[in-house]
């Protein structure tokens, strides 16, 4: 055993770095269990389970360094708010239903955990892995395309390559948090300029494909601060010739995509959504309910819906939340999430758990956004500082526009390590 906690520990990094790379695999084979197979336990879960008990184990019984009370005090109150809540689940549903509930709610405090046990650990992923595991992602998405082996990852007649993932929600918010940290690489890194502009060819024509609005939107933001962050220090450097150069290519740029744009599938499914509401101009898209078809793919009705279950739930349930089962028992049952992370997280684990989930989640987000505006002036100079205070804005605004991003283990990794990665968030 010795021998075990001595590799664990000297290898740790290597070990969340592996994990790490082995997320596309693990993606893809949970989708051939649900899409081929049909299973309901996927491989996803259990090899992402067992990387959280295994961290816990290192946690518990390998690391010596730190005091650890208080994060074994939090651990504790996870660990007995995971337990009233199944006795809950158990006399307001049955024994058939704990199982179903209880994925979700680790799901939910899969992150959580982690960034309990990380949060004193010097993490250190270089943009270049994280590039490497993106593409990974990429070339998983484009072969099948080339080999019209695609999954669509939509129904309803909008269309999306998926490649031969299960989830566009997850891969394009994998996708969207990692580009901020794909433009510092394109930056900073001294490969070729020619690898550089395959490499983003491939990115920006995979995001498009993918058909989501969110992705294209987080581009688009992404896209924009490094311009702004850009023109300000060619204007601090006074150099018109590269300003002339960067503008030109902005307008090259945009004049190719104005043509290119309306071939995509983000676009397509644009007009395919305008068109099944009956939207031909923008005072027609501006009423509660094409906001909430158009913009938020009805998740302000799922919201109405369950926050309407969650008032009527009984006062345990409220304390300890209603779970993922809605109004069981009855004809009126739900099983639809809300996909707006904040919400189904505030309504899935009640009071107790959302004050468990939140305090660490917002404490470090808090922390991480003070550290860097409170020395502004010099952390705007670090292009790999500012990709991960990007990365995290965009972690946010996903978190509550499309979901899938804090209650997604698959997902929720990769917010750990932008949350937590030393080498580039300073302390």
């Amino acid at each position: 055993m010795k021998k075990i906690n001595k590799f664990i520990r000297d290898n740790i990094k290597l070990l969340i770095l592996i994990f790490l790379f082995l997320q596309p695999i693990i993606d893809l084979f949970t989708s051939i269990s649900l899409n081929v197979f049909r299973l309901n336990i996927t491989f996803g879960i259990i090899v992402r389970l067992i990387f959280l008990f295994l961290m816990i184990y290192y946690f518990i019984f390998v690391r010596k360094k730190i005091d650890k009370k208080k994060t074994y005090l939090y651990l504790s109150g996870i660990l007995l708010y995971v337990v009233l809540f199944s006795l809950n689940v158990l006399i307001n549903k049955d024994l058939s239903s704990v199982f179903y509930e209880l994925q979700g709610i680790i799901k939910i405090f899969y992150i959580t955990i982690l960034l309990l046990i990380f949060k004193e650990e010097k993490i250190d992923i270089s943009n270049r892995n994280l590039v490497m595991i993106m593409f990974t992602y990429v070339l998983l998405i484009i072969i099948p395309v080339v080999t019209n082996t695609s999954f669509n990852g939509y129904t309803q007649g909008k269309i999306g390559n998926i490649g031969w993932f299960n989830s566009t929600n997850e891969i394009s918010s994998i996708l969207s948090m990692l580009f901020p940290i794909f433009m510092a690489f394109l930056v900073k890194d001294k490969m070729k300029i020619i690898y550089k502009v395959i490499m983003s060819l491939l990115l920006i024509y995979v995001m498009f494909s993918l058909g989501s609005k969110i992705t294209i939107l987080s581009m688009f933001i992404t896209i924009f601060i490094f311009i702004i962050l850009y023109f300000r220090h060619i204007i601090k450097k006074k150099d018109s010739r590269l300003l002339v150069i960067i503008v030109s290519s902005i307008i090259v740029i945009s004049s190719v995509g104005i043509f290119l744009v309306p071939k995509t599938n983000f676009y397509k499914n644009i007009v395919i959504h305008l068109d099944y509401l009956g939207i031909n101009c923008f005072s027609d898209l501006v009423t509660y309910e094409n906001i909430d078809d158009f913009i938020f793919s009805e998740r302000l009705s799922f919201l109405e819906e369950t926050r309407n279950n969650y008032n009527r739930a009984d006062i345990s349930s409220k304390v300890l939340g209603i779970g993922y089962i809605e109004n069981f028992g009855t004809d009126n049952i739900n099983m639809k999430t809300i996909e707006m992370d904040y919400f189904d997280i505030m309504y899935r684990t009640g009071i107790i758990g959302s004050i468990l989930f939140f305090v660490v989640f917002i404490s470090l987000c808090i922390n991480r956004f003070k550290d860097f505006f409170s020395k502004i002036k010099k952390n705007i100079k670090d292009i790999d500082y500012v990709s991960y205070i990007v990365s995290l804005f965009i972690i946010l605004i996903m978190s509550l526009l499309s979901g899938h991003v804090l209650v997604s283990p698959g997902v929720s990794i990769f917010v750990v390590i932008i949350l937590l990665n030393r080498n580039k968030i300073k302390e």
